[in-house]
């Protein structure tokens, strides 16, 4: 509960995306639902998805999905769609972590605050390292990151006092 992955609202030319960047990931993803709301018209396949337990065959298709970097440039990367990436990603508290960094990174404490929640739209993976954010800051095992995709910072990895905010 206490570990935090790289996730950034990301915008497209058709609204935002709540976005996971996955270092590990072979490749792309975009839900159905997403790929939908886009008004993406994607391309048929099959699609081989290889777990631990086996293999499984599905329809999928392949889109082409253009992402807007903070300058207003379009970056299209391809995602096969699939129905789910990970359906609920809790809102966390990030607060009790925020006298761990620099001065710069508190004048900006906002954007990290600002993380989404919910469901993610959008995984880019290893295909697309150079969108990937950058490290900008580092205080033990927690990382502040920095985005192509506007000026919002990222706060990432694991500490005892970062807890999932109680729903209302």
């Amino acid at each position: 509960d206490n570990v935090l992955l790289s996730m950034q609202t990301v915008q497209s030319q058709e609204g935002p995306l709540n976005c996971l960047f996955d270092n590990a990931a072979t490749c792309s993803l975009i839900t159905e639902c997403a790929a939908r709301r886009l008004n993406l018209r994607g391309e048929p396949l099959k699609l081989t998805i290889t777990t631990v337990t086996g293999s499984t065959i599905i329809d999928s298709m392949l889109h082409y999905v253009p992402l807007l970097d903070g300058n207003n440039a379009t970056r299209t990367i391809k995602a096969l769609q699939v129905d789910n990436i990970s359906d609920h990603v809790p809102k966390v508290d990030v607060s009790p972590v925020q006298h761990l960094f620099s001065s710069t990174v508190q004048k900006k404490w906002d954007s990290i605050t600002d993380r989404p929640a919910g469901a993610v739209d959008l995984l880019v993976g290893a295909d697309y390292l150079g969108l990937h954010p950058i490290d900008f800051e580092r205080v033990a095992n927690l990382r502040i990151l920095s985005s192509s995709f506007g000026s919002d910072l990222i706060l990432v990895g694991s500490h005892p006092s970062l807890k999932p905010c109680a729903f209302t």
